[in-house]
């Protein structure tokens, strides 16, 4: 042979074995059929995509691998190679050896020989198992998403990065008005307008670095109301963690707003109301101050006259007066007094509901102590045993004045209450008990009957004859008047025979220290 034939035939011979080479060695399935569909030629790709080796399919009809119902679409196919078309895709799928599916695209072109007449087909097909998977998981998640979005009462939507809308829900459809079909795959200025748009970019850049910002909007509803919208977007991450797109999520507000709305209304009436009806208070306190102040002037004028008068008779006509003319003007005198006492208590009853009330930090020790001094004459003469056990650590948040005036009535009723006793003994007290400081007065006098232990504090109630324990009924209602103005309470403790303890109960002040 010469050698340009040699040389020829070996250049032929390897470029046969390249082709051969890459046909074999390709992943795709690279086929031929004739005229009657017939396989002519297949790879050894078959052999993955069939699990058949190409002799066992070569000479057998193409359609004879298609689903029944499919066998159709597949003569279609050879009817137009047939007639000449130049080339196609056809997707279907195949039934493999082992009886599975397989899903394959085809692309095929006509082949023809050197005279141009038809011989049949020849091209590739591709396992298209994973892109069917892929499709078939968008599809599911595509539903799930629409059936969950579909159950929320707002709109939702889902964008890339790009800001093209890639899905809305029926309730976009809804409250926008806008066909599905006219936003996917436009973009949000597109769809939303671009001044609308410039109000909430900075929350779309927050949200496409990853944040979940959160603003309020409004739209106009098919009235011409106005609906109020909480609106979250929400990153979409994938399994990076990487920020894909993000979801505008939308809840309807309109019926809160009108609530705050009221709320606001209401409250603004309710202040208008507070402060006309504070100064119908002020003046009427002040009416009330007023009256009080006159009556009482009013009422004690006539008592010092007779008190004065009286008096006078007693001394500068005592020798005209027998004894029981003494006595009447002592009455006069002594019901003189009553009745100036009462008036003094029911002033000080009043002054309480007036007296603007100081929440401070007050030591009862000191207040205690500033009050005994009163009674001094009557512990000395009397031989009262005073036991003070207000220990000077503990303080209670209380207002000064109030406390005072509750303490000084105990105290006296304790004096009061132990004139007839042999041997007086009164104790005050005071332990901390949890959150509150308990004050006490005690005292070893006649004690009361306990079912009167509530009514005692009502005022003008007395347990015991005037003749035996002069008093005007006042001090202990004054006493729990004060209390329930500090936010404290009072009662009572008591035995017939068995003296009395009348207890106190006010906050602790953050300074005290519990006792153990």
């Amino acid at each position: 042979m010469p050698t340009g034939e040699y040389l020829s035939a070996e250049a032929l011979r390897r470029s046969e074995l390249t082709y051969r080479t890459l046909v074999e060695s390709s992943r795709d399935l690279i086929w031929s059929v004739d005229l009657n569909g017939r396989w002519s030629f297949l790879n050894g790709a078959a052999r993955t995509i069939y699990g058949y080796d190409p002799a066992e399919m070569i000479g057998r009809s193409f359609v004879e691998f298609e689903l029944p119902e499919q066998a159709r679409i597949g003569q279609e196919m050879f009817e137009r190679i047939q007639s000449g078309a130049v080339n196609f895709v056809h997707e279907t799928f195949h039934v493999r050896k082992d009886g599975a599916l397989v899903p394959l695209r085809f692309n095929a072109v006509v082949l023809r020989d050197e005279q141009g007449r038809i011989q049949g087909a020849t091209g590739t097909a591709q396992d298209i198992t994973e892109r069917k998977e892929t499709e078939a998981a968008l599809y599911d998640r595509e539903r799930e998403l629409r059936l969950i979005t579909n159950s929320l009462p707002g709109p939702v939507s889902h964008l890339d990065r790009n800001l093209r809308y890639l899905f809305v829900n029926d309730q976009y459809e809804r409250v926008y008005c806008k066909k599905r079909s006219s936003v996917i795959g436009r973009t949000m200025p597109e769809v939303l307008g671009v001044d609308f748009f410039k109000n909430i970019e900075p929350d779309i850049h927050r949200v496409l670095d990853g944040g979940r910002p959160i603003f309020e909007s409004q739209t106009r509803t098919l009235v011409g109301g106005v609906a109020h919208w909480l609106v979250s977007l929400v990153p979409d991450l994938d399994a990076d963690r990487a920020v894909t797109g993000f979801f505008v999520i939308s809840l309807e507000i309109t019926e809160r707003k009108h609530a705050e709305e009221a709320v606001r209304q209401l409250n603004t009436d309710l202040e208008k109301r507070v402060k006309e009806r504070t100064l119908q208070l002020a003046r009427k306190n002040k009416e009330l101050e007023t009256f009080t102040y006159a009556v009482a002037h009013d009422l004690k004028a006539p008592l010092r006259g007779m008190d004065g008068y009286s008096r006078l008779l007693l001394e500068d006509y005592a020798d005209k007066l027998d004894g029981e003319g003494r006595t009447f003007l002592a009455n006069i005198r002594h019901s003189t007094w009553q009745m100036n006492q009462l008036i003094d208590d029911l002033l000080d009853y009043s002054k309480l509901e007036r007296h603007t009330i100081e929440h401070i930090e007050v030591s009862p020790a000191q207040v205690v102590g500033g009050l005994i001094s009163i009674w001094a004459n009557d512990v000395d003469t009397r031989g009262i045993a005073l036991q003070v056990k207000v220990p000077p650590e503990i303080r209670v948040m209380a207002d000064a004045h109030g406390l005072a005036m509750a303490l000084r009535n105990l105290i006296d009723n304790a004096i009061k209450f132990t004139r007839q006793t042999p041997h007086p003994l009164i104790e005050i007290g005071g332990r901390v008990e949890g959150s509150a400081i308990v004050l006490w007065v005690r005292d070893n006098g006649p004690g009361f009957d306990p079912k009167f232990g509530e009514r005692i504090f009502e005022i003008f109630q007395r347990l015991h004859r005037a003749e035996e324990y002069p008093g005007t009924g006042v001090g202990l209602a004054i006493v729990r008047k004060a209390m329930e103005r500090m936010g404290g309470r009072a009662w009572a403790e008591s035995q017939l025979g068995a003296g009395a303890t009348f207890f106190l109960e006010l906050p602790i002040a953050a300074g005290s220290t519990p006792l153990v």
